[in-house]
């Protein structure tokens, strides 16, 4: 065989297999383990006083029970987040609340865009969304230390992150400060799953990423959910993590495995040519985030305005 002809075969080979290893998915995800985040995402939307008891409801009952918990808010920016430790599970739990103080279409609609120079990142390559990074570094102080503060009680503890819309966004960003302030020797140690999830970073974000966080991270997406899909990717933004992607409410998920230094896996929910679900942002699992509280959070906020439509 001629040089030139060995140097294309083995040009074709190569490219086969990047593209095959692209596509393929590899088998880190769990649906009991997501559907235990899912519940814990969901009683992030109740009452402050029935999270802080952990009587908030079927969010709290289908959960392993939580204790020693803070409750972080933020009135400025509405973002609200809690930390609690699971006896049952050795684990500590982080969770955040998704969209609040406006109704979502409004929100889709109106969302900052810009970007800025990502703190985290020590080698300033990579940008966030102005929005989310403001929206988490209001209260990442409080999170940490409360993180920190149960860590050095219970020294074998894991961690599980975790939020729905927004509040995936928050997860995310929370799970990089955690690593690097706290959980630096392990990061197997944390487990983030997200449900509707908006893009967070760009390109560079998204490869620096995949550097932090062990892949324990998978990110859910459910049939048409216009979240996962904004800020758009052609505003250089990049979701990072291996995409769960339910088709509809009842079908088995497709996983779609996703790579530094490649863009986001075509295979999922980007096969849709379009994105405009507000139920399907709604419901996760067959689960309605907003009908799992004993009382909600004050009526104005997403979950008041959901449930006039989702009756």
């Amino acid at each position: 065989m001629s040089p030139r002809r060995s140097c294309s075969l083995s040009l074709i080979t190569t490219l086969c297999f990047l593209t095959l290893h692209h596509t393929s998915a590899i088998k880190i995800y769990s649906e009991s383990l997501a559907y235990e985040a899912l519940y814990y995402s969901a009683a992030a939307y109740c009452s402050y006083e029935d999270l802080g008891k952990w009587n908030c409801g079927n969010a709290c009952e289908k959960s392993e029970e939580l204790t020693q918990m803070t409750l972080v808010t933020n009135p400025k920016r509405d973002t609200f987040g809690y930390v609690g430790y699971s006896e049952g599970d050795d684990r500590i739990i982080v969770a955040f609340r998704g969209t609040n103080g406006a109704d979502l279409e409004n929100w889709l609609t109106n969302l900052d865009s810009w970007m800025q120079r990502n703190p985290l990142d020590e080698t300033g390559r990579s940008s966030v969304h102005l929005g989310f990074f403001n929206a988490y570094k209001d209260i990442s102080s409080e999170i940490t230390e409360a993180v920190r503060s149960l860590k050095e009680k219970h020294k074998k503890a894991t961690l599980m992150i975790t939020g729905h819309s927004l509040g995936g966004a928050l997860a995310l960003l929370a799970a990089l400060d955690i690593r690097h302030q706290i959980f630096t020797q392990d990061p197997s140690e944390i487990t983030l799953y997200t449900f509707g999830q908006p893009r967070v970073g760009d390109y560079a974000f998204a490869n620096w990423v995949y550097e932090q966080l062990p892949p324990t991270y998978a990110r859910v997406t459910h049939n048409d959910d216009a979240v996962p899909h904004v800020p758009p990717s052609l505003f250089g933004l990049q979701h990072v993590g291996n995409e769960i992607w339910y088709p509809s409410e009842n079908a088995s998920y497709i996983e779609c495995e996703n790579f530094a230094n490649f863009r986001e896996n075509g295979n999922c929910s980007n096969s849709l040519w379009f994105h405009a679900g507000i139920f399907s942002h709604l419901s996760y699992l067959g689960v309605k985030l907003t009908h799992q509280c004993k009382m909600n959070q004050p009526v104005g906020t997403l979950v008041g305005k959901a449930d006039s439509f989702l009756a």
